[in-house]
């Protein structure tokens, strides 16, 4: 999430359009998982007018593994907000580009693991 607060900082001076290619599929997917994270919770039921929802720790650790993987790259950020679980979320099937980034990020992480 460093990572991703840093590009969030680039982003906002310079634009997404600057980023490296590995850089861009990082920050996207950082963006995903943000939003998902704002599961509609019972304590905001009130506040927010959405019914809170119940998400198995399994089935969430699974999920966030899922976006960490690029398995949603294909799926739009905003179709991720107070989703509750990735059930919901009709799959996409993967386009090229989004095999292209997904194995670009993974080059990253070796890279970084290597370090």
């Amino acid at each position: 999430m460093k990572k991703a607060e840093s590009l969030e900082r680039m982003v906002a001076l310079v634009g997404e359009s600057e980023l490296s290619e590995e850089n861009r599929v990082l920050y996207k997917r950082a963006r995903r998982l943000i939003n998902y994270m704002t599961q509609p919770f019972f304590v905001a039921e009130e506040q927010t007018g959405r019914k809170g929802e119940y998400v198995k720790l399994a089935e969430t650790i699974e999920d966030v593994q899922k976006i960490l993987d690029g398995k949603l790259d294909g799926v739009d950020e905003e179709s991720l907000l107070y989703l509750g679980s990735l059930k919901k979320v009709k799959l996409k099937r993967a386009n090229p580009t989004s095999r292209k980034a997904t194995l670009l990020a993974r080059k990253a992480e070796e890279k970084k693991d290597e370090k």
